[in-house]
């Protein structure tokens, strides 16, 4: 019995000491010798979990008892992965052998990420080089290659006070100091409010700041900067010697202006770090892929990092990946986002507020910008008649008409 409490209470306990003393106690009720008794769990492994998992698991349970579950705990879309996808992963596992891979990832996949930059992100063309483009683990594996690749034991990193909690949970795990800094009252955390804590921390006496890292659009409060905001946080960053880890998993799914990325700014690339992932936009959560796009002073340490600590990224999940870009792909993609945007729009219509401007741009293989089939259009009056239209190869895609300006 005293080795179940102290098992159960094992779970709970936050500090190092403590858990140490119940490990002991309940080695001992078991009759071994104390001298026996296994080493603790490391220090960088006390961190706090991710609730949200822990709600999915719990959540799951429910499930499988027959209990009927809404999910609203995790940031997955309810849709599937593209079906090319699907089918190039079936063709894949008939005809490839899935072996490793490059480290950096197939070539044919890291091409077509910077062709979807070119056509649809607003960057630069020719200011990307593959070379400097790395397919990761989900966009978990990518920070915790980020992180290593970035700061060192005692290294304070800024994040927003709102914000990703595996952020600080990863920095943590890595004897690193997050950095907490109030949002503003937008909800944002921009190149404003680092500077101040730049100068409080000048002014205190109090270790620099190495870099920092935040999502835009925002994880969870949903607030998106500016192309202006995104390029004053490159330039301060720049600056002050500081790494800019910009995180741009939601870009594709804003229902406003398109996100900027901060790979809009390539004057600014040596301190800039952008990291990405299929999981959002793409549906593909379960496939476990994602990228960064690296500073060119960076691609060699995360090259090695990523040889030693994942090899590569799941190849069947690349392989099919590369089918995300196709025409067909997009289509299916800029549905869904309609989709989630009708919603949107029905809700503006119970609440008679104006929605956001129209959807961006898709792309599609032959390099040619086109115009989304799946447009949302900003809507001046209150009461709207909605429709849905099946075109040929296309998703279900959902419009509005204004009947009252």
């Amino acid at each position: 019995m005293r080795g179940i409490v102290a098992a159960l209470l094992l779970t709970s306990a936050g500090g190092f000491a403590t858990r140490r003393t119940l490990l002991r106690l309940s080695v001992q009720s078991r009759g071994v010798p104390d001298s026996a008794a296994p080493p603790a769990p490391s220090l960088r492994s006390d961190v706090a979990s991710f609730k949200v998992m822990d709600v999915v698991e719990s959540a799951q349970a429910l499930e499988a008892e027959g209990h009927r579950v809404y999910h609203l705990e995790v940031g997955q879309p309810s849709t599937g992965a593209p079906a090319a996808v699907k089918r190039a992963a079936a063709r894949a596992l008939d005809t490839e052998k899935l072996g490793y891979t490059q480290s950096k990832g197939i070539p044919e996949l890291r091409e077509a990420i910077i062709k979807h930059y070119y056509e649809v992100g607003g960057i630069p063309e020719g200011s990307l080089d593959p070379e400097r483009l790395v397919i990761t683990t989900g966009s978990s594996g990518g920070f915790l290659l980020a992180f290593a690749a970035c700061f060192d034991k005692d290294d304070h990193v800024a994040v927003g006070s709102t914000c990703y909690p595996c952020y600080r949970n990863i920095l943590e795990s890595m004897d690193c100091h997050p950095a907490i800094i109030q949002l503003n009252k937008e909800f944002k955390l921009t190149a404003t409010q680092l500077r101040a804590e730049v100068e409080r921390r000048k002014d205190a006496g109090l270790p620099p700041l190495k870099g920092v890292i935040q999502s835009s659009p925002s994880n969870p409060t949903g607030s998106t900067l500016t192309p202006a905001e995104v390029e004053e946080m490159c330039a301060f960053c720049a600056a002050e010697g500081m790494w800019f880890l910009s995180d741009e998993i939601y870009h594709g799914i804003n229902f406003g202006e398109q996100a900027a990325s901060a790979l809009r700014f390539p004057q600014y690339a040596d301190n800039v770090m952008v990291l990405n992932s299929f999981s959002k936009y793409f549906s593909m959560t379960g496939w476990r892929l994602g990228w960064m796009v690296l500073p060119e002073g960076l691609v060699d340490s995360v090259y090695r990092l990523q040889q030693n600590m994942f090899i590569n990224a799941p190849t069947l999940s690349q392989l099919a990946a590369v089918e995300c870009f196709s025409e067909e792909s997009i289509d299916e993609l800029e549905g869904h986002v309609a989709r989630y945007n009708f919603f949107s729009i029905c809700a503006c219509y119970r609440t008679h507020v104006t929605p956001c401007a129209n959807r961006r741009p898709s792309a599609h293989t032959s390099g040619t910008p086109r115009t989304a089939k799946s447009s949302c259009l900003r809507l001046k009056g209150w009461r709207y008649q909605f429709r849905r239209a099946t075109a040929p190869s296309t998703s279900t895609q959902i419009s509005a008409t204004s009947l009252a300006t």
